[in-house]
């Protein structure tokens, strides 16, 4: 259990120290439905068959957020961006359902942004949250901060307390499933704003210098840097 633990690690920069009992608990149900509840199996599982390691990485990374999370950084970038003359780039890692990709476009197009000056790319390690992102279909508690005039102008009723994002909002924004340590990553060139918010803080050092260096990598000169207010950035990289 401890190899496929680290073989998750080695390949996300996550470490489960401090939930390890649970995490196994969970990682033994997954494997015994399938069949197989022999460790070593498990991690060589893990590690040959892609299919069964992505199953695994969506069961460990499933986040919960909401629309307008942590409004204030937000807000400062609205107003940074509706300055910026010509085309600019956003990136939201984790994006996990969404949400806050979803947010940025909103209050772009609140600042008057027109939509031929900015692209977002949205990533994440979970292929669910990612399809679900797509699908720009949400209800409940994600909608909680989202006030009535904004619901009517971004959101299409579905029924049932649903809403999906109106098509002029997510036409600008780009899902893929990928994570800072995926060779993917550094294909994506360079953005203008990135948003990181409360990722680093399942990292330990190792792995949030190396998540550090991976996302100043792909800023542009004079680029801005939005973390989450766990978050933290150690003097080694700037």
């Amino acid at each position: 259990m401890d190899r496929l633990l680290t073989l998750f690690y080695d390949r996300t920069g996550i470490r489960f120290d401090r939930k390890k009992d649970m995490i196994v608990s969970k990682i033994e149900r997954f494997f015994a439905e399938r069949g197989i509840t022999d460790a070593v199996n498990m991690a060589e599982l893990f590690a040959n068959d892609r299919a069964c390691y992505q199953e695994l990485v969506n069961l460990l990374t499933v986040n919960e957020t909401y629309f307008f999370r942590e409004m204030d950084a937000l807000e400062i970038f609205a107003r940074a961006a509706a300055e910026v003359e010509g085309f600019f780039r956003v990136l939201s890692v984790p994006c996990s359902t969404g949400e806050e990709a979803y947010s940025i476009a909103i209050l772009l197009n609140e600042a008057c942004v027109s939509q031929n000056r900015y692209e977002i790319t949205a990533i994440d390690l979970n292929s669910e949250t990612i399809a679900r992102a797509q699908e720009g279909v949400y209800s409940g508690r994600s909608l909680d901060r989202v006030a009535q005039a904004r619901l009517r102008r971004f959101f299409k009723p579905l029924g049932g307390g649903s809403f999906r994002v109106r098509d002029e909002i997510r036409s600008n924004i780009n899902f893929l499933q990928c994570g800072l340590f995926d060779p993917l990553f550094d294909e994506l060139g360079g953005f203008d704003f990135v948003f990181c918010r409360n990722l680093l803080i399942y990292f330990d050092q190792e792995s949030r210098l190396k998540a550090e260096k991976a996302l100043f990598d792909r800023m542009n000169t004079g680029g801005r840097l939005f973390m989450g207010h766990a978050d933290f950035i150690k003097n080694e990289i700037g």
